[in-house]
């Protein structure tokens, strides 16, 4: 794992649970951490999200992180 992804998955386990609402369709809605008027969209079955990270640098965000944490698909660091 490169410095930037661990950063990511570090960013993504200080994301809210209370901040992700995932639907069963492997989708979910994420508050932005930075503006709380803001919400990113993540599909985990397309493996895409709407924030600018994913969008320009094509790879996993901490918000596809933290949700495919919530689902258990892999552990995320301690805070």
């Amino acid at each position: 794992m490169s410095a930037k992804e661990s950063t990511r998955f570090e960013r993504a386990a200080q994301i809210e649970a209370n901040d992700v609402d995932l639907t069963a369709q492997m989708t979910a809605e994420v508050q932005s951490q930075s503006d709380p008027d803001k919400t990113y969209t993540v599909d985990l079955e397309a493996k895409s999200c709407t924030c600018p990270d994913h969008r320009y640098r094509n790879t996993t965000c901490k918000h596809m992180a933290k949700c495919a944490n919530l689902i258990g698909m892999f552990d995320l660091p301690e805070n």
